[in-house]
């Protein structure tokens, strides 16, 4: 089977599907958008698996069906996209799924209520497109894979769609579990370190409570 990913989230699960010989396995990464975190992968070094390259400006959310991003997934099978992939996806008539990486689904498609998160002015204009752009796309989805925490469901159910499934995120337990060891004194009178999430909101404005945007860094 030809399987398109498109975005950095799926990077792990494009790895993994092409461990299946029977998969022909492509992955699009957005150049401009690509986190720091997977520059360095040597797969992206291999062209046969992955396609970097500026995929989304302003005149492919204008005019989706003339990307090219769109016709590369016109020739898959079957698509799974994350970020503002099912606004290409859509437009290439190629059967998607969706995986939202959080903000695809409960911001992005919301521009006047999310309104509050980001700078007035002209670029509220592009906003409204993409947005316009992207529930188009979501609607048109095979299937919606997420965890149905609220701010999910209410997204979803915004949009006049149904879940159909979750995919997990993969974890290293070994790399990322706890190094249990007895505390000495000079531990405890130590300094101590605070790990918190990146938006640090310390009231509680509605929309970002609701969609799971709130981290209750006010309990710090």
């Amino acid at each position: 089977m030809r399987i398109a990913l498109f975005g950095h989230f799926m990077y792990e699960l494009a790895v993994g599907l092409r461990e299946n010989p029977d998969n022909d396995v492509q992955l699009f990464l957005d150049s401009a958008t690509l986190p720091t975190g997977l520059r360095d992968e040597p797969l992206l070094n291999d062209a046969a698996f992955a396609k970097v390259a500026p995929w989304v400006t302003h005149r492919e959310i204008l005019r989706p069906a003339d990307a090219e991003i769109t016709e590369h997934l016109a020739g898959f099978d079957v698509a799974i996209v994350t970020d503002l992939g099912p606004i290409f996806a859509a437009s290439a008539a190629t059967e998607f799924v969706f995986v939202p990486s959080g903000w695809d689904l409960t911001h992005a498609p919301f521009p006047f209520r999310s309104r509050s998160t980001r700078r007035r002015g002209r670029s509220d204009l592009l906003e409204v497109v993409v947005a316009a752009r992207l529930r188009r796309g979501i609607r048109a989805a095979t299937s919606i894979w997420a965890s149905a925490f609220l701010p999910v469901r209410l997204a979803v159910e915004r949009l006049g769609c149904s879940l159909g499934g979750c995919l997990p995120q993969a974890i290293d337990t070994e790399l990322f579990s706890p190094v249990v060891a007895p505390l000495s004194v000079n531990a405890r009178s130590g300094a101590v370190s605070v790990f918190h999430p990146t938006r640090m909101m310390l009231v509680p404005e509605p929309f970002l409570v609701e969609t799971g945007g709130w981290k209750r860094n006010d309990l710090f």
